[in-house]
């Protein structure tokens, strides 16, 4: 993580958003990449448009960046 804060990202102001799937759906999430990666896409696409509106100096043109970090187990590192 210190890479990334270091090296990668820009000293630009950084939003940490979650989301948390219902328990029921996380094993199709787990076992199939492709409803994985949809169900991130979705997300983004309600993330993205919805914090350019809240920022009054983005443009209409403006785009945000995205890491997206899979958490699949618990405290106990059980999946």
């Amino acid at each position: 993580m210190s890479h990334l804060a270091d090296h990668v990202l820009p000293r630009l102001p950084v939003r940490q958003w979650v989301l948390s799937v219902p328990k029921r759906l996380r094993d199709h999430l787990e076992h199939d990449p492709a409803i994985e990666t949809l169900a991130l896409r979705i997300f983004l696409s309600v993330v993205e448009p919805a914090w350019c509106r809240a920022c009054p100096a983005a443009g209409s043109d403006s785009r945000i960046g995205a890491l997206a970090f899979i958490h699949r187990f618990g405290a106990l590192l059980n999946p």
